[in-house]
């Protein structure tokens, strides 16, 4: 089949694609409402999923974004029991640039409905996450309070919950520099009803676009467990068992760090 689509090709990006065990094809994009260029709005950001079914001679449209707020990062997959699940943050326009939200959404097997829900986060719960002490630095709270985070993994559970982990992201608009910091672990429960817990896995890491293979981290799903891989300075692991320091990673003097989170 061919679709012929009412998108620019410098303002349509397809980040994602599956094909279902009954051949539905699905295709997961976004298109820019606004001008292309350096700097992206994130309100003009357009999220959907495109699926291609045979028989129909038009593609079936689900529209990702929320009315009343801002999403970001959004992430989606197929998962094994052929239903769609995605999640990304959510920030009110009208307020700071922190994040107060997270919105997850599911299309079931069928395709005939989208099931979305709105999962407050405030700022406390952000630093009740914070495993040293009771409260991070007020020396670095401007630079890792609860914003700039983007969802990376989903994993669903066999229980049917959802664990999603998401890392501080954020590039600066007047260098090249960039930011890979704290990672978050958060469970969703099975019924997309309520947060059951967040966590937080401290770390900074400040590079530029060379230092990419270096930076962020990589995250996989065994037995009840999430798995964490990342670089981290060796300054953070002088002694045994480590330290509660927050010595910052640049790209040099790299220590691997396998982190095991259970579930």
């Amino acid at each position: 089949e061919m679709y012929i689509l009412p998108f620019l090709n410098e303002t349509f990006f397809i980040f994602d694609f599956a094909v279902k065990d009954d051949g539905r094809a699905l295709v997961f994009c976004e298109n820019y409402a606004g001008r292309p260029g350096r700097y992206i709005d994130e309100e003009k950001i357009e999220y959907r999923i495109l699926a291609a079914e045979a028989g129909n001679p038009n593609l079936i449209e689900y529209k990702l974004n929320l009315p009343d707020r801002v999403i970001e990062g959004l992430k989606a997959k197929l998962d094994s029991s052929g239903a769609v699940v995605g999640s990304a943050f959510m920030q009110n326009t009208r307020r700071s640039s922190r994040l107060d939200g997270l919105y997850v959404f599911r299309i079931p097997p069928d395709g005939e409905s989208i099931e979305r829900k709105q999962l407050a986060l405030t700022e406390e719960m952000y630093e009740a996450a914070f495993p040293y002490g009771e409260k991070e630095s007020i020396f670095t709270a401007n630079k890792h309070r609860f914003s700039n985070f983007v969802v990376d993994y989903l994993f669903v559970e066999p229980d049917g919950s959802w664990i999603i982990t998401a890392e501080y992201r954020k590039e600066d608009q007047n260098s090249y520099e960039i930011e890979f910091n704290d990672l978050l672990v958060l469970k969703v429960a099975a019924d997309l009803s309520r947060l059951n817990w967040i966590k937080r896995v401290p770390k900074r890491q400040t590079g530029y676009q060379g230092y990419w293979p270096y930076l962020s981290y990589k995250a996989f799903h065994k037995k009840e467990n999430v798995f964490f891989l990342y670089n981290d300075a060796n300054e953070n692991h002088d002694q045994e068992g480590g330290t509660n320091s927050m010595t910052e990673y640049s790209g040099e003097r790299a220590r691997v760090i396998l982190m095991q989170i259970r579930t």
